[in-house]
């Protein structure tokens, strides 16, 4: 909301332990509510009161659905991106398998990690959380688009719970107070709970407060040491708490109650009202109840025995005035404490500040500013003694409000804004010196006690820097804080004491720099003896492995030397390894060299001995070839018609397959060597071939497979006039002239004729077998007589 968020530290509401009459919703009892009532010191009366249903009431049940808005903003870094992934995970990973999920991640506009609405599995889960860690965190969030286009996305008919995982802040698109109104109806009338686990350095409690209680939702923060599966299972907890949403709320007269709403109730955590009772009034009575005249009833008649109330209730209730109690966050006691955090922090900043001014001299700076305080917490001591002492000097001037409660109406009178204001120049009365004394008194002390404390975080600083002074330079931060925020101290002792912090620190920061530079060069120097180290061992290696080598190539000519000639090439191979491991090597050069020359020297003698033993058999070839050789009993050649007999009877030997053709497979190659007319214009190419089929009794298929990867469809038209050929010719020519991206043709297997491409026809081969004796066996020439003709 674009407004002042100082306000939050006022909407502190401590839950009291008074119990008062028990509540019913449908006939079960409710937990008793708790009542707490702040008194101003003019007598009026703030009150909280904390509702809520009772576990016994209600039965736990899991959403239909869930949606996770994971905010990846800029603000979302280090460590809390990784705590908001992890608890997204195992959030995921422990819905019911009833609960369908959706994953958003959310900045300046929303990213859906999910594409709708399903059910978490374990790689689903994997893949979310992938996308997640690939986000890179940047920009701010728009809390009230995401909100919006939530409540869009879910499915009417089913029960759908919201899961903000973030810390709350939209900057991205500020929430003015009308889109807010609208966006908490929308949440109240749709019946969504708005869950938020508060994670960040700094988090919108207020505006997640809001959003929960207008919702039935909860507001979780981030526990510093919480186990993720214990964050979870809260989560899970507060997702499946079932939410009572009341249409009519009643409250006594004389009560001015905000928000003035029916507000939802939950049993896992308080739903509290703010009043404001008039003087009149002793009982205080309210009734939610719903459409179906269930009614939740409190009353107490008197309230004067209530817990004493927190000085926040009255702030928060004026602040909640002015819009009507639509800024009121009070969803449980988690943002209660929090407002209280917030309350306290603000009240000690102001009570700093006037005791700053104070030992300043700048007195009237000071009472304006004591009296402020008076006015945003009127029961303040702290304030009250700040003005016995420094208002000295302005006692007597009548413009100077007393502390006390501030009408809503009148406007607050500042100590130091009149021009007119003249100051005391009398001296000051017993009762005030000894006022004063008293406070110089505690100031000695308590800057005596600060010195001490000062004294021994040096020294501990100073202990500790050489192991660690990032450490010490905290602790000193640390102490310097304490003295800054001191106000009770003599302003001088302040400033000495935190020089004397600033010396040392510089002097703990130098050592700093001086121990990382040693450290640096220490470092260096081990990297430079383990570089020296890591040359000197590989020097030693690369020694041992050419030994190791050139061992070998000496073995493996000796191997060669005595009967191995295969040796003189690995010799080689070794040698060669030998000189690429230590190249220009005088002893790896060396073996190369010899084992090369052995090695050819080897093939030389080889082959030498080769062509001699191949020339002695050339000649004894020569004189088996002188022998001569009788012809007797002649060769006889069977008459003419025997050898036509004979090359008749093997003529089905021509060609042999391996496998053996089916009696459909003879019948489909005899059809192709019979005569076919074709005549056909514009004829689907699946009804041609069936034509064809039943023509010459053949089953025809088209390879629909194949046709389909190439983009071939079974509707080509057929455009052809043939007769008088014979039918695979018809074929070819009618699938060359049909209209498609690549060639077709006819294949005959698996008993039928498949239409299919060329590419896959040629994938389909078949083994044949032809006689090839001829080309074999050489055909001999025959002697002239004997050698009887020489």
């Amino acid at each position: 909301m674009k407004r002042s968020r100082f306000w939050l530290a006022a909407a502190l509401l401590c839950a009291g332990t008074t119990t008062f009459s028990s509540l019913s919703v449908a006939g079960e009892t409710t937990s008793s509510p708790t009542l707490e009532v702040y008194r101003t010191p003019e007598g009026r009366d703030y009150a909280a009161v904390g509702l809520s249903l009772s576990q016994m009431a209600v039965k736990s049940r899991a959403p239909e659905q869930v949606l996770v808005l994971v905010d990846t903003s800029a603000s979302q870094m280090g460590e809390y991106r990784e705590q908001s992934i992890s608890v997204v995970r195992e959030l995921l990973s422990q819905l019911p398998e009833q609960t369908s999920a959706a994953v958003w991640a959310i900045d300046l506009s929303q990213t859906a990690l999910t594409d709708s609405f399903e059910t978490m599995t374990a790689e689903k889960v994997n893949s979310i959380t992938a996308a997640l860690n690939k986000r890179i965190p940047a920009g701010s969030t728009d809390l009230s688009g995401a909100v919006e286009a939530s409540l869009k996305s879910f499915d009417t008919s089913k029960s759908s719970v919201i899961v903000y995982v973030g810390d709350g802040f939209s900057a991205a698109n500020l929430i003015p107070e009308t889109k807010m109104q609208e966006l908490t109806n929308a949440l109240a009338e749709k019946q969504t709970p708005f869950v938020s686990y508060a994670l960040g350095s700094q988090v919108d409690m207020q505006l997640l407060g809001v959003l929960a209680l207008r919702s039935g939702g909860f507001v979780l923060q981030d526990q510093v040491g919480q186990p993720v599966n214990e964050t979870v299972a809260a989560i899970n907890k507060a997702i499946s708490t079932p939410v009572w949403y009341p249409s009519q709320v009643k409250v006594t007269e004389g009560i001015e109650l905000y928000p003035n709403a029916a507000l939802p109730l939950r049993s896992d955590r308080e739903t509290i009202y703010l009043g404001k009772i008039d003087e009149e009034t002793k009982n205080l009575s309210i009734t939610l109840s719903d459409d179906n005249n269930n009614q939740i009833g409190f009353n107490v008649e008197n309230y004067s025995t209530a817990a004493a109330g927190h000085p926040a209730l009255r702030a928060l209730w004026l602040r909640a005035d002015q819009d009507k109690g639509l800024s009121v966050p009070t969803a449980g006691q988690v943002v209660l404490s929090s407002a209280k955090n917030q309350f306290e922090l603000h009240v000690a900043g102001m009570l700093e500040a006037a005791n700053s001014a104070a030992h300043a001299g700048k007195t009237k700076e000071s009472v304006a500013i004591s009296h402020a305080l008076l006015q945003f917490d009127p029961s303040n001591k702290a304030a009250t003694k700040l003005l016995d002492v420094r208002q000295v000097a302005l006692l007597q001037d009548d413009s100077v409000v007393v502390p006390g409660e501030a009408d809503e109406e009148t406007p607050t009178v500042v100590p130091g804004e009149n021009p007119d204001l003249e100051g005391r120049t009398d001296a000051p009365t017993d009762i005030e010196q000894d006022l004063i004394q008293r406070f110089k008194n505690r100031s000695k002390a308590a800057g005596e006690k600060l010195a001490l404390e000062v004294n021994r975080a040096i020294e501990q600083a100073r202990s500790i820097v050489q192991d660690d002074p990032d450490a010490a330079i905290s602790l000193l931060k640390g102490m310097a804080g304490n003295v800054r925020i001191a106000s009770d101290i003599d302003p001088d002792l302040k400033r000495n004491l935190e020089r004397k912090l600033l010396d040392v620190t510089q002097q703990v920061r130098a050592q700093r720099e001086q121990i990382r530079n040693n450290r640096i060069r220490f470092e260096q120097q081990l990297a430079e003896t383990e570089a020296r180290r890591r040359a000197i061992e590989s020097m030693y290696l690369e020694e041992e492995r050419l030994e190791q080598l050139i061992d070998q190539v000496r073995a493996l000519l000796d191997d060669g030397f005595h009967g191995e000639p295969a040796a003189y090439a690995e010799a080689e191979a070794v040698a060669e390894a030998a000189v690429e491991l230590v190249p220009f090597d005088g002893t790896a050069t060396a073996a190369q060299f010899t084992a090369e020359a052995a090695g050819q020297l080897e093939d030389a003698r080889y082959l030498r001995a080769l062509r001699a033993d191949r020339f002695l058999e050339t000649l004894t070839q020569v004189e088996f070839s002188h022998v001569p050789f009788p012809d007797e009993p002649p060769i006889r050649y069977p008459a003419a018609p025997v050898w036509k007999a004979l090359t008749e009877r093997r003529s089905i030997w021509k060609s042999v397959d391996l496998k053996d053709d089916s009696a459909a497979e003879r019948r489909i190659r005899a059809a192709l060597e019979e005569e076919t007319e074709l005549q056909f214009v514009d004829t689907p190419l699946i009804d041609a071939l069936g034509i064809i089929g039943e023509l010459h009794n053949i089953n025809i298929r088209l390879d629909v497979v194949t046709l389909d990867d190439e983009g071939i469809s079974t509707d080509e038209p057929v455009n052809i006039f043939i007769s008088g050929i014979r039918l695979k010719s018809a074929l070819k020519i009618m699938l060359e002239q049909t209209p498609t991206p690549v060639e077709l043709t006819w294949i005959v297997e698996d008993e039928v004729m498949k239409i299919t491409t060329v590419l896959k026809a040629e994938e389909a081969t078949e083994t044949r077998v032809y006689p090839v004796t001829d080309l074999v066996i050489p055909v001999q020439q025959l002697g002239g007589g004997g050698g009887l003709l020489g």
